[in-house]
């Protein structure tokens, strides 16, 4: 049985840090130990703030753990999107911000000698079907004239026909667990409080910060929300942004499969890159985004393998997971301060499946920017650049935002819709499903000993209806990407709280069958 947990995450070297009790101060709270929060962390430590790094679960093992682990600037066709978006000026620096963020890695690599595999790589953006060969020509003209390392290729090192690719030379692979494990050590070396467990359930910024969490409270000056989503409303990021999951295997395989990165850009998406751990070769493979809720997560999983044991010696597939993110109206991440109702705020977001690049870039923009300093690309990722002077045509944006957030009205209002046929005996061991009861939407499960367990079905962000993933195991939330487990625990925000337990709707009468409908 393969594991559900990604490949850099299942390790036995993992360091533990303690949960947060009590009442600890600091000049910087960072929310999030993912690239980006670690990256900050280490950065306004070294420069001699007293700094408090608060992880919801386990440091590094979230999004930036489930990574494909690339470190590129090329993010697909991108250069010729934001050059249409906004213009090459933008284009160029947003480039310039993620090649600059490969080189970083490699010098903290061998700064804090972080043993990450990292390896020199070349990126290739390619397509199957000949329609798509000027487009990728196209792309290659663009990035090259922006200064990036581009150029059209039509030899493309893959076991099947393509008609060419993107190539950028000098890019970058590595595993990202250890990357980020290995800055949070350097963290806690350099004396700041890094706390695990600790997931963050309210948060004051007026006279100075405030952050409490189930058992602790920090105090601050100022404070990084360094999460996927921010988990506060203030910005509206949940509605600036749309949830994309992506289903992810790692396939064993005798040798090398692949020499370098690779990412389609035909229907669907396929991304490949190659991985070593210890005597053992992998290939893993990315699948398309989707609406995490509203997808068939093992249907996704059973469909990139398929493609992998078609294209490549499988010995076996030793791990399956899917990752997550946020993607932007104008596919340029949110990176800086709220302002004006939380002016000692600070956020990223919205990375759009390339969080690994733009999270260093992050991590250097608000560690800048809490010690009221601009850094030369602040502006670029400003999360206020939709006002009277963005760079981008705000119309455009609200249109896109618009149309994104309407499966969000729609999720919300399907709570009032009328209940349709099915029963709790439809629901097998190891499954779930939401069922209408009584006026009331239950998250229920069944176990492996054949008890039901229900939990409410109304995520705790903002009430939208959570869908069961049964190759996850889990609940999740197709509105704004929250996750949960068979418990109710939060596994994934921007929800704080877990789904409230209802066993005892289940008792006695309430399980028979003409009482229970599963819920359309």
């Amino acid at each position: 049985m393969s594991s559900l947990q990604p490949l850099w995450v299942d390790r036995t070297d993992q360091r533990r840090y303690e949960r947060l009790t009590g009442e600890v101060e600091a000049d910087v709270v960072v929310i999030g130990a993912g690239i980006v929060g670690a990256t900050a962390a280490l950065l306004l430590r070294q420069q001699g703030l007293r700094v408090v790094l608060l992880e919801a679960l386990r440091v590094a093992a979230q999004v930036t753990g489930g990574s494909s682990a690339k470190v590129t600037s090329q993010h697909s066709m991108i250069c010729r999107d934001l050059a249409r978006i906004f213009d090459e000026q933008i284009a160029r620096r947003y480039g310039a911000a993620n090649e600059w963020a490969i080189g970083e890695v490699e010098r903290m690599v061998r700064t804090l000698e972080i043993e990450c595999a990292f390896e020199r790589r070349s990126a290739y953006t390619y397509a199957i079907t000949p329609e798509r060969e000027d487009d990728l020509r196209d792309e290659a003209r663009v990035a090259a004239e922006l200064g990036l390392p581009a150029q059209f290729t039509s030899e493309v090192p893959l076991p099947f026909s393509t008609v060419g690719a993107v190539r950028f030379d000098g890019q970058a692979q590595f595993d990202s667990f250890a990357y980020t494990a290995g800055l949070v050590a350097a963290v806690d070396h350099e004396g700041a409080r890094v706390f695990e467990e600790s997931r963050v359930t309210s948060l004051d910024d007026h006279n100075g910060v405030t952050v409490r969490t189930e058992r602790g409270v920090v105090r601050a000056r100022d404070v990084i929300i360094a999460t996927t989503l921010p988990f506060i409303d203030d910005g509206m990021y949940f509605a600036r942004t749309t949830p994309k999951a992506h289903a992810v295997i790692a396939a064993r395989v005798a040798d090398e499969p692949v020499a370098g990165m690779f990412i389609s850009i035909d229907e669907p998406t396929r991304s490949m890159r190659s991985a070593r751990r210890g005597d053992h070769h992998w290939l893993i493979v990315v699948g398309p985004a989707y609406t995490p809720g509203d997808s068939d997560t093992a249907q996704e999983l059973a469909t990139i393998e398929a493609f992998a044991r078609e294209h490549f010696q499988v010995e076996g597939i030793d791990y399956r997971w899917w990752n997550e993110d946020y993607y932007s109206v104008d596919r340029l991440p949110y990176i800086g301060r709220i302002e004006p109702t939380r002016p000692h705020t600070y956020i990223a977001t919205g990375f759009g499946g390339w969080g690994i690049t733009n999270g260093v870039v992050a991590g250097h923009i608000l560690a800048e920017a809490v010690q009221g300093r601009q850094h030369h690309w602040a502006d670029v990722f400003d999360p206020a650049r939709e006002g009277p002077d963005a760079h981008a045509n705000p119309l455009a944006s609200l249109g896109r935002m618009v149309r994104d957030n309407v499966a969000t009205v729609e999720n919300m209002a399907a709570r009032f819709l009328p209940e349709t046929d099915g029963d709790l005996e439809t629901i097998a061991a190891g499954d779930g499903a939401v069922i209408a009861w009584h006026g009331e939407k239950l998250a229920v499960t069944r176990d492996a000993s054949g008890e039901l367990h229900a939990l409410s079905a109304l995520c705790t962000h903002l009430g939208c209806e959570v869908a069961w993933n049964g190759a996850m195991q889990t609940w999740d939330c197709g509105c704004h990407g929250s996750c949960f487990d068979v418990t109710g625990s939060v596994l994934r925000g921007p929800a704080v709280h877990p789904l409230e337990a209802h066993d005892e709707a289940l008792t006695g009468d309430a399980t028979d069958e003409a009482n229970g409908r599963v819920a359309g």
